[in-house]
């Protein structure tokens, strides 16, 4: 998997895309994993990351969740988001703002880890969470980052599948895409 998200990211760089920073979903803190199994009653952990490539290091990100798993409780499961900073405006279903007193060291920085438990009430085969821009801010109809200076640079949104079935690899989607139906024409 390592393999592959290296070769997307060179895939990107030659494809003409502007930047190859990436905002995504996964089950792992070296944002090499983007799809695992949820079953029952077990909790599961997973990171939301900014995979940096140019830029050392960020003090805020924008950006929203298209069919991220809603906090339902019982009798369907549980779904909590807790960001790496107090200082946070929003929500990831309407559009999030994270900012950092401090500059978050890449080449990842960890924004923000969510829990997932489901009670058997989730609808998850194939279930795709991709990272979009913020649904609340027309200024960014894409995932963007904060580098130390101050300058917004657009990122990519990554995409998350919830138990697979089938061929389900890692999928971004370009900067210039990054819109609601390009995501439901993923599937």
């Amino acid at each position: 998997m390592k393999k592959f998200v290296l070769a997307m990211f060179a895939l990107m760089l030659m494809a003409g895309v502007a930047n190859a920073n990436v905002i995504g979903v996964f089950a792992d803190m070296d944002a090499t994993t983007c799809e695992i199994a949820v079953i029952p009653y077990a909790p599961v952990d997973l990171f939301i990351l900014a995979v940096l490539d140019n830029v050392p290091a960020i003090t805020a990100a924008e950006f929203g969740a298209d069919n991220m798993p809603e906090n339902l409780g019982y009798p369907n499961g549980t779904v909590t988001i807790t960001w790496s900073t107090g200082l946070v405006i929003g929500n990831i279903y309407e559009g999030v703002a994270l900012a950092w007193d401090a500059a978050q060291v890449g080449p990842i920085v960890l924004l923000g880890n969510v829990n997932v438990l489901d009670f058997g009430g989730f609808a998850f085969d194939n279930h795709a969470t991709c990272i979009v821009g913020s649904p609340s801010n027309p200024d960014y109809t894409v995932p963007v980052i904060v580098d130390e200076e101050y300058v917004v640079h657009e990122a990519t949104g990554w995409c998350f599948v919830f138990n697979c079935v089938g061929d389900c690899d890692c999928m971004s989607i370009p900067v210039e895409d990054t819109d609601f139906s390009s995501i439901k024409a993923l599937y």
